[in-house]
Formats: structure tokens, sequence, C-alpha cells
């Protein structure tokens, strides 16, 4: 559930430094405010995270609103704010605010959801009330930009008993590699992902454990739900280049605005 979410980005620094090195998506969210986007009106940002997307925008020129649960993410982006990340030429802030329930009084232009953040709302009830307050706060002829995770069936069949390795990074408090491996349980029922992350930090015997839950969206039942709460599909992309979903696609990219 959601509110577990706090919990799973309590150590945002680990989070930070784990996705120190994803870069691939930044290009494309650009490419959102460049084509969306509308001179002396910010970007809102859902899931704004330790402000990797916002800070870049704003590097760009951009003016940039994100939206956190966690209070930790949020202080970690307004830290890097204070050290002078994305002050270049536009301006970030960041606030706290569940996104089932977020109350801007105001509308954009372009609202974005990256990094497969949707994902996170596993029930209807949850996802049905955040994407009606992202209609809420578009403008009429705004558009909403997402990406979330193309379900792959060898990834979801995987033995939930197998660790998996994800890759290695260094923790910047510590300066120490930090190896990842994961384990995943899904079920089909619910078409959720229960992941098990496993950091192991050299010169410690046990792991620190996360465990997430994501929701998986097959292509066509994520139209229906967009379309369910007043969206159309504009564009659907297969990968961050903007091209199209291919077999070996493992992200959908979508553009969509209000029907």
């Amino acid at each position: 559930m959601i509110e577990k979410i706090e919990e799973l980005y309590r150590d945002a620094q680990l989070y930070d430094d784990q996705n120190s090195d994803v870069t691939e998506d930044l290009e494309f969210w650009a490419w959102a405010a460049r084509s969306y986007g509308r001179p002396g009106y910010p970007i809102l940002e859902l899931g704004s995270g330790s402000g990797r997307v916002s800070i870049n925008l704003a590097e760009l020129g951009y003016s940039t609103i994100g939206l956190d649960l966690s209070p930790h993410m949020i202080a970690l982006a307004k830290k890097k704010i204070a050290q002078g990340l994305g002050s270049e030429a536009g301006t970030c802030e960041f606030h706290r605010a569940d996104i089932r329930d977020f109350r801007l009084h105001t509308t954009f232009p372009l609202i974005i959801f990256p990094y497969n953040s949707l994902s996170h709302l596993v029930s209807n009830e949850d996802l049905d009330r955040c994407l009606q307050g992202v209609l809420q706060h578009l403008e009429p002829r705004g558009r909403f930009v997402f990406s979330v995770f193309l379900p792959l069936l060898g990834l979801l069949t995987r033995d939930p008993q197998a660790l998996y390795p994800l890759g290695t990074f260094r923790d910047s408090q510590e300066g120490v590699p930090v190896e990842l491996f994961e384990s995943m349980r899904y079920d089909p029922w619910n078409q959720i992902n229960h992941i098990t992350w496993y950091f192991f930090r050299e010169g410690q015997d046990d792991p620190v454990i996360q465990h997430l839950q994501l929701r998986m969206f097959f292509p066509q039942d994520l139209e229906y739900i967009l379309r369910t709460n007043g969206f159309q599909v504009e564009h659907r992309f297969g990968d961050y280049s903007r091209g199209r979903i291919e077999k070996d696609s493992v992200v959908q990219a979508l553009v969509v605005q209000r029907r």
C-alpha cells in the first residue's frame, strides 16, 4: 500500500545513491517540457523523490513544483537546492503531499509522473483518486506525461526464492560499494509485483532489506483505466527515445490529454 512508501524511502540518501547514474530518461522529460510546457508556467512533478528530474529541468531553465509523500525525500531535494543545484536558470519548489489527495488551487499545462512511480498505486481506488487529482489540476489543453514498466512475463515468472543482481553503486556517505540484489513474487490476480531489495555494503555482514509493491500495467488495461478517468492517449512510446513499443521494450511512456 502507498502508506508503506514513507518507510521504503526513509533512507533518501540510499535511494539517491542507488539512482545517481540514472540519466537515460532525462532527455525525455526535457522533450516533454519543450513540447508541452508554457513559458511563465511551472511544470508539476508528482513523486518528485530526491529531485532528480525537477532539478535537471530547472537547470534547463524550467520552473518546477515537485510533490512527494516522503519527508525524507523532500528534505534531500531541498538540500540539493540549497547547495546550488538547479539554480542555473529555472526554479524548483518541493512540497510534501499525498498524490492521491493534493490541492494546489491552480492548473498546469504539463504534469509529469516519472520513473515508474505510478506503479506504487496498487489499488484501483488509489489509482482513480490520483488520476482524478491530475485531471483537476490539468489545464483544458494540458498534457499528463508519465512512464511505467512494460510487464515482461519472463521477469514476472522468475523463481521467487532466487536472488538476482541489479548492479553496484557507491555509498556517498561511507564511500564504499554497495551491491544490490532483488527477489520478486508476482501476484497475477491483483497484478502486483512484490519485490524485496537486498543492499550489501562492503564491510557489513547483513544486508539492508527493503520491500516494495509495484502494480504492473498491461497496455490495454492502462488505456482503459485512463479512459474511465477522463483521459485519452495521444502518444505511447516503448523507450525514452520515443520509439515504438516492441517485444523487447521494458518501459511504456505515455502522453495523455483530456477526453
